[in-house]
């Protein structure tokens, strides 16, 4: 029994030596990201938050309304203001905030506001076409 009370005391003090646990930053990031995501739950189980996304849902929604013709004004116009809205500087959009201009996202967008009546030689719709 000494001999197992001396072995237990001999590897609490090396651990004691040794510093804190490298895991342990970790394993407290992990236990506050936990209770962080359960205080936003609802009681009944589910998460609502904001649903950010790129332009391409937009531009694709605008361009199916065209193709089925129920396309309004309205609709149009907000859409383009959206689109325009996340032009990135050099005339490219992201598919991600923050993210490098994207050609796939970068082209849908500009057949989106071409759609809205943007023309050709508006400045922001020339960069889009200089990215691509």
């Amino acid at each position: 029994m000494t001999e197992l009370l001396s072995a237990t005391t001999t590897t609490q003090d090396a651990k004691l030596r040794a510093g804190p646990d490298p895991l342990d930053g970790a394993r407290e990031a992990l236990r506050r990201a936990r209770e962080h995501l359960l205080g936003l739950q609802d009681d009944a189980g589910w998460w609502k938050g904001e649903l950010a996304t790129n332009v391409t849902m937009d531009a694709e929604d605008l361009m199916l309304r065209q193709f089925l013709g129920i396309r309004t004004a309205e609709q149009t116009e907000q859409t383009a203001r959206w689109i325009r809205s996340q032009q990135r500087p050099d005339g490219s959009w992201a598919t991600f905030h923050g993210g490098p201009g994207d050609l796939s996202t970068t082209i849908e967008a500009y057949v989106a506001l071409r759609l809205a009546g943007a023309p050709v030689e508006a400045e922001h719709m020339s960069a889009a076409a200089v990215f691509v």
